[in-house]
């Protein structure tokens, strides 16, 4: 390969990767981890049915569904999936960054095809230790999103409050104790607010809502 021969760097660069097998492998355990977390935010408020908490698994589940395909750039559509040009937190794309910047490499020092293939290989986009920070990742985001599909079914939460993880970055500190309705967004979003975020959401009735905004 080299910098006279686009070919092989075209070919790199469209590599059809197909991700929508991907979505049924990781959306059971992610609905599990969502409906699961809402129980948990019922069961720590004390005070509903099984009516509610039907209504809180059918929400989780719609959330953690739509992020197993978003994560991959997809979403459902009738029950099909299709592509999303507006996914965020994009797992695909980050993929197809790191390989680009590979490729790039490849054809300013003039690799062959062979090293070419091997770097992918050993790359960090396909290391144990990018899919653990994945996992991790999206496991909380899960977690978080079960959780507020659980205060939304409560009927009593009227907001949720940023709890930052000890030692967590200095844009999360920022957020720490700041509070939000429960259909309103903080300004970059509900933790992880990045890779391996440790932070969590605490709900806030609405009593305590209106209190606090009464003294504003």
């Amino acid at each position: 390969m080299s910098e006279d021969d686009p070919g092989a760097f075209d070919a790199v660069e469209s590599l059809p990767l197909n991700w929508s097998p991907l979505v049924k492998m990781i959306r059971p355990g992610m609905v599990v981890v969502a409906v699961d977390a809402g129980g948990d935010a019922l069961d720590a408020l004390g005070l509903f049915d099984d009516d509610v908490k039907t209504a809180m698994a059918a929400a989780a589940t719609e959330v953690a569904e739509d992020r197993a395909a978003e994560m991959v750039g997809m979403k459902f559509v009738d029950g099909k999936l299709i592509d999303n040009p507006d996914a965020k937190w994009r797992i695909d794309e980050a993929t197809r960054d790191m390989i680009r910047t590979t490729a790039t490499t490849a054809v300013q020092e003039g690799w062959s095809n062979q090293r070419l293939a091997a770097e992918l290989k050993d790359a960090h986009a396909f290391s144990a230790e990018r899919a653990e920070n994945i996992a991790r990742t999206e496991t909380a985001r899960a977690q978080i999103e079960g959780a507020i599909a659980g205060w939304k079914a409560s009927g009593v939460v009227g907001g949720r409050q940023w709890k930052t993880a000890q030692d967590c970055c200095d844009i999360c500190q920022e957020l720490d104790g700041e509070i939000v309705g429960l259909d309103e967004d903080f300004d970059d979003g509900d933790p992880p607010l990045h890779p391996s975020c440790r932070c969590d959401l605490q709900a806030v009735l609405i009593d305590d809502m209106e209190a606090t905004n009464g003294n504003d």
